[in-house]
């Protein structure tokens, strides 16, 4: 487990676990996959890869995955912005219109339900848990 409560308040969850998959890590929150971190910003943090590495290189990763982490928590500390601190993996913080995109003849309901419009202001709503359709 790992504290980084600026990181935490900065990313939103979802962010927070792509940035640590660039790095090779898995972050969970306090509820499992998926969920907030924990109080204080509180992540267990694992290897993304399991399989295929020897122990050596699975060590490794974890290290420099939660270096990158907790070094990013150092910047915020140290009054950087969040786009800074994340370095060349700010593009997570851009927004996307994240409006699914079907293959030709699917029939999938949301696909013949939900316009664009819909879901971009529908995506904008968050649970008490703090997720969104995105």
């Amino acid at each position: 487990m790992i504290l980084v409560p600026k990181l935490s308040e900065a990313l939103t969850p979802h962010q927070f676990e792509d940035f640590a998959k660039r790095y090779g890590v898995q972050a969970r929150g306090s509820g499992g996959e998926h969920t907030p971190a924990g109080p204080g910003g509180k992540w267990d943090v694992s290897n993304y890869q399991r399989i295929g590495f020897t122990e050596v290189e699975l060590v490794q990763k974890m290290i420099n995955g939660c270096e990158a982490l907790i070094s990013a928590e150092q910047k915020l500390e140290g009054g950087a912005g969040i786009a800074e601190a994340m370095g060349d993996h700010a593009d997570l913080l851009e927004e996307k219109s994240n409006f699914p995109v079907w293959k030709p003849g699917s029939k999938c309901l949301v696909r013949k339900f939900v316009s664009p419009e819909n879901w971009e202001r529908l995506s904008k709503l968050k649970t008490s848990k703090g997720f969104d359709l995105a």
